[in-house]
């Protein structure tokens, strides 16, 4: 309980006034009590602060002009881990407190005192509400998780500091936060480490507001934290030494290092679960993890020791630096350099590499060499001065292929065993798991690829977009989509996004789902009024949404109308917009697979304007693992019957299977699809770059990689003596800019309403479907890139340059979908223009497409607090939910 406040004498309170302040936000966890202890006692206030109901509760006196001064400062220069959303200040001329510790609570009180008349004290936290402000999701807001500051890996690398290679260490300015926290308020006793009691040194940081561990929940020494073991694995056939074949003297540090530098595979309990780690240099290495996890080909993510290392290695602008040591310290998309000493297999095909540094401290005690240790190894040396210090490691996901992220240390143990030579594990519990973030720059922007650790749990504002947003409708949850999973609870205004969940097409995806829906609405204390989920009718994670909700009203949304929302919705975009929408798969409203996608709309409904004509998807979802697949669909719809003779001259290797698979292409039982997403795949097949995909949107990317280099190595002048990419424009059905404003006929433009798709397959298409009311009966128009297929395929046969094809294909493609979506913009009379869905993590594209739409004059909205891919949906399905209900 708080300490009960007194008064002073009125006699001694001349000139002097009293004033009541809460502040809402993410404030606790954060150094937010010591900053405004030491700014009150800077300018000779008296009073206390305390955090309260998830909230900071201040009451302080002085003068007019300090308290005006005080209230600035805590809104313009809070802690920096700390996210302000509002303060509500009350003064008042009369009972001017003080506090006491009499009636029970724990008072610190430190320093002299504040003023004549008493001190400013720091109080023991309670759960009873501050103020009338009802929190958006009936909890406080949460930190997110904070790489370690300078000050801690000063401590942590100085032999003279207790703390010294702990790994452990941390302060209020970085460190764990949402891992830890178990439930609200964020105190100690609510996190993990409450089952380590703090040692008297300790304690007396803790205590002390002018120490930087005040009330630091996680604070620990190496005499009374968690620690860190060594454990063996049982697998057979390692290329790293045995039990036997370690010193008895060695530290598990020494151990970890050796299994490294040995060529093996070590699993590492981070702060949000474990990770897989080896030497990126050692391509036999990468080549064993790639083995044992099952995953030939997907890029893996790489830890740096340190900015000097990211900057030798490869190519990081001064924005990309900067969100590298950011606290967020996410993984960030950089281009290697000639020399990049990374092995080639650690993202096979891409000249791009996932980045990041040590953001915790064992992380850090990995590449830190010890005092006495030489920073240069010589091989005379090691025997001596212990195991090579790395520059850097593979540091990918703790997980088998198609499973949850591992964070318990026994599911480590029977998950994780067959994969690693050695595991570092610690006893501090992780509470709930968070993967790491992955992001990229695009010109001046950030792109998420996965927003998790660093930003979650973060709330973004949609009040002004949402139909109630002064909280009367009732709160939201949206279930996300099955793929990149992220859900989100929507209350008051405010939408908070999960962590990156992943991939649930497995029963242990959908468990874990389960767990993280109800861990966060617990933590929250979230109760949904309604329920948001993807049209499609059987997504599993929409079944699983109705299970953990049984009672709440569920709104279907369609999977690229959440898209749009989303962009529109982190903008703030009011009215009707256009949103060209690309990705690989969702569920259309007549049935068939959408994906190329071009909408009108807001966030209560939307119309299907255009879309990439439908082609068949040659043997159902094979067809998304074999591109060769669609290529064959896309060269029949080019060429018609001649398609054979050129598929067999492309894919001689293939041609017993073309040949089996062809008269098949006119099964009229084969799904339908507009996807962009298969239309890049089919691209890379026929160039030769990708004939299959081992993961999600790997020939796009490599495709992707093409086109980036033939833009880097020609620049901007490369286009105008491409004869590829003048040959598109010269077929182009949309030829130049403008098109909506001169007045050009949908015959003459090449819009051919879709009433009888090429191939014979299928019923007409016609947007309207009873079942939802929310879609207009406007019939769409297809776009057909037959031309785009031809320029490619003769681009091969002349054996000209892939790049040179690529860019050209990114140039055409870019180009007429922003022709259709002016003439769009222009038909339902707005300038705002969305661009989402997962092609738009291709950074060529997105560019391309932008340049196209603003030379058109329109505006050009792009994913930035949410990724464009699938983990950015719920967002959308939150708001088009809110907005659902009258």
């Amino acid at each position: 309980m708080a300490s009960k406040p007194g008064e002073f004498d009125q006699e001694h309170a001349s000139g002097l006034i009293h004033a009541t302040i809460t502040v809402r936000g993410a404030v606790q966890g954060v150094g937010f009590r010591p900053f405004v202890y030491k700014l009150a006692t800077s300018l000779g206030l008296s009073g206390f602060v305390r955090n309260q109901g998830g909230l900071v509760y201040i009451e302080a006196t002085g003068t007019r002009e300090k308290l005006d001064e005080f209230v600035s400062q805590i809104r313009s220069n809070p802690p920096s881990l700390a996210r302000i959303d509002g303060t509500e200040v009350l003064y008042s001329a009369v009972a001017i407190p003080r506090t006491s510790s009499e009636e029970g609570g724990e008072l610190f009180r430190t320093g002299p005192p504040g003023t004549a008349l008493g001190c400013f004290v720091v109080v023991e936290s309670t759960d009873e509400k501050a103020s009338a402000y009802q929190e958006p999701f009936g909890g406080p807001g949460v930190p997110p998780d904070s790489a370690i500051c300078s000050n801690c890996q000063k401590e942590l690398s100085d032999p003279r500091d207790r703390r010294y290679f702990y790994p452990f260490i941390n302060c209020t300015e970085c460190g764990p936060r949402f891992t830890i926290v178990e439930s609200a308020p964020y105190d100690r006793e609510r996190t993990t480490m409450k089952v380590f009691p703090m040692c008297l040194r300790c304690r007396d940081e803790y205590t002390n507001p002018l120490d930087r561990r005040f009330h630091a929940e996680p604070n620990a020494c190496p005499d009374c934290g968690p620690q860190v073991v060594f454990e063996h694995s049982e697998i057979t056939g390692s290329p790293a030494l045995g039990p036997d074949d370690y010193r008895a003297d060695d530290d598990w540090l020494q151990k970890a290092r050796r299994v490294l530098s040995r060529g093996g595979v070590l699993a590492v309990k981070g702060i949000g679960g474990f990770h897989l780690a080896c030497d990126a240099t050692n391509p036999d290495a990468v080549a064993l993890l790639r083995a044992r996890k099952r995953r030939p080909a997907k890029p893996f993510a790489i830890m740096v020791k340190d900015i000097d290392t990211v900057r030798r290695w490869f190519y990081v602008s001064p924005l990309e630096e900067e969100i590298l040591t950011s606290r967020a310290a996410p993984i960030v998309i950089l281009r290697a350099r000639e020399n990049c000493p990374v092995a080639k297999n650690v993202a096979p095909g891409l000249m791009h590499a996932g980045v990041m540094l040590p953001y915790s401290p064992l992380h850090l005690v990995l590449f830190l060499p010890r005092d006495g240790e030489a920073r240069e190894l010589t091989q005379e040396a090691q025997p001596e001065l212990g195991e090579p210090v790395p520059e850097a490691l593979v540091m990918t996901s703790g997980n088998r292929s198609g499973e949850p992220l591992v964070f318990r240390n026994d599911e480590a143990r029977s998950s994780l065993g067959p994969l690693v030579d050695g595991f570092l594990m610690h006893n501090r519990e992780i509470a709930r798991p968070c993967d790491d973030s992955v992001v990229r720059m695009i010109g001046e922007k950030v792109l998420f690829y996965r927003r998790s650790r660093g930003w979650v749990p973060e709330t973004l504002e949609v009040a002004g977009i949402c139909a109630s947003g002064d909280g009367r409708m009732p709160p939201v949850f949206a279930a996300g989509a099955e793929g990149k999973n992220v859900f989100a609870f929507l209350s008051r205004g405010k939408v908070l996004l999960s962590q990156h969940v992943g991939d649930l097409y497995s029963e242990e995806g959908i468990s874990r789902y389960k767990f993280l829906v109800r861990d966060l609405a617990s933590l929250y204390k979230f109760e949904p009024g309604i329920i948001a989920v993807d049209s499609h009718p059987g997504y599993e994670v929409s079944k699983a949404a109705r299970e953990l909700f049984p009672d709440k009203p569920v709104v279907e949304v369609q999977h690229h109308h959440a898209h749009m929302a989303s962009v529109m919705a982190e903008h703030g975009l009011k009215g009707r917009c256009v949103g060209i929408i690309l990705d690989g798969t969702g569920y259309g409203t007549d049935g068939r697979v959408w994906g190329g996608e071009i909408l009108a709309g807001d966030y209560r409904s939307f119309e299907r304007l255009y879309h990439l004509a439908y082609v068949p998807m040659p043997g159902g979802e094979k067809a998304v693992a074999e591109p060769w697949r669609m290529a064959l669909a896309h060269l029949k719809r080019a060429y018609g019957d001649n398609a054979l003779e050129i598929a067999l001259r492309l894919f001689p290797d293939l041609a017993r299977k073309i040949e089996k698979l062809w008269p098949a292409l006119d099964f009229q039982g084969y799904p339908l699809t507009s996807s962009a997403g298969r239309l890049f795949d089919a691209v890379a097949a026929i160039t030769g770059v990708s004939a299959i995909n081992t993961y999600d949107g790997e020939s796009a990317s490599l495709l992707g990689e093409l086109a980036d280099e033939a833009r880097s190595l020609k620049g901007a002048q490369h286009t105008a003596k491409s004869p590829y990419t003048r040959m598109a424009r010269d077929t182009m059905p949309t030829r130049g800019t403008g098109l909506a404003h001169r007045g050009v006929t949908p015959q003459q433009a090449g819009l051919a309403h879709d009433a009888k798709p090429a191939h014979g397959n299928g019923p007409d298409f016609t947007a309207a479907h009873p079942s939802n009311p929310g879609i207009s009966g406007f019939s769409a128009e297809a776009i057909d890139v037959s031309f785009l297929i031809r320029m490619v395929v003769e681009g091969v046969l002349r054996d000209s340059a892939k790049e040179e094809i690529a860019f050209s294909f990114h140039e055409g493609l870019a180009e007429l979908l922003a022709s259709y979506a002016a003439r769009g913009a222009a038909r339902i009379g707005t300038k705002n223009v969305v661009l989402s869905g997962g092609v738009f993590q291709n950074p060529v594209f997105m560019e391309l497409v932008t340049d196209f739409l603003r030379k058109e004059g329109l505006c050009v909205y792009v994913a930035q607090t949410v990724p464009p891919n699938d983990g950015g949906m719920a967002l959308g399905q939150a708001v088009i939910a809110a907005n659902s209900v009258d």
